[in-house]
Order: C-alpha cells, then sequence, then structure tokens
C-alpha cells in the first residue's frame, strides 16, 4: 500500500503517561487494531519489556514505541474535526497509573464515515493477546 493512501492512516492518542505530556501520532501505514497490536509488541521487544504479564511502565513503553516506530509523525491534538476526517482508525492508549496502559480503538464506518468502537478499552496485555 502506498504511503499517500490515507483510507488506512490512524491517529494514536497517547495520555496520562508520567513525565510525559499528551502526544498524538499520526500513522502513514496500515493501521488497524492488530497493526497497532503488532507495534506495540515490537516495541515492548525493543525495550527488553515482557509481553504477557504486562506491568509495563508507560514511560518505557512510549519511549520504546518513539525509537523502534520511525514512521509516526507528532501532530497538534486534532479534535475532531478536519484532521481526522481522512483518517479510518484512531486509538487512544491511557496511562491510569505508572503501570495501567488501557488501550482503546474506534473505527470510521458508514456513508457518515462516524466513529465507531471497536469495543471497550482494554488493558494492554489483553489487547496484545487478543490481536495474535
Amino acid at each position: 500500500m502506498a504511503c499517500s493512501d490515507r483510507s488506512n492512516w490512524a491517529l494514536l492518542s497517547v495520555l496520562g503517561v508520567p513525565g510525559w505530556g499528551p502526544l498524538h501520532l499520526l500513522l502513514k501505514q496500515r493501521s488497524d487494531p492488530a497493526q497497532i497490536a503488532q507495534r506495540l509488541r515490537q516495541s515492548l521487544d525493543h525495550a527488553g519489556l515482557p509481553v504477557s504479564g504486562c506491568d509495563v511502565p508507560g514511560g518505557r513503553l512510549l519511549a520504546a514505541l518513539l525509537r523502534s516506530q520511525a514512521d509516526l509523525d507528532p501532530v497538534a491534538p486534532p479534535g475532531d474535526g478536519a484532521a481526522l476526517a481522512a483518517l479510518r482508525f484512531r486509538h487512544r492508549l491511557v496511562c491510569r497509573d505508572a503501570h495501567l496502559l488501557i488501550i482503546h480503538s474506534w473505527e470510521r464506518q458508514g456513508s457518515c464515515r462516524r466513529w465507531h468502537s471497536l469495543g471497550p478499552g482494554q488493558r494492554l496485555e489483553e489487547f496484545l493477546q487478543s490481536r495474535p
């Protein structure tokens, strides 16, 4: 798939990580939930952190994500307007405390292109296990 095809691009918002402000990252390659899980697994591996039993420090995961995934582009907070109009997926990774990471995904569907939740937010370990 060409990088100019925005139909599968996504936004990953990372919120609540101690020592970091809110970070919004544009993903310019296939970025459905399975691909996000793969990217997170690669980042955990890059940081030497376990994939299962994920009691992962949010700051270490975020730093590893930025180092191991060179195609992530930081963007300004998008709101819900035109900046998101061309994107197919949206993911939010929230650090509830230093080690509790919750991820939630949405997809644009239908002719009116509204955001539809792809299920409830999941702990990082559950998210990774449900997308092998």
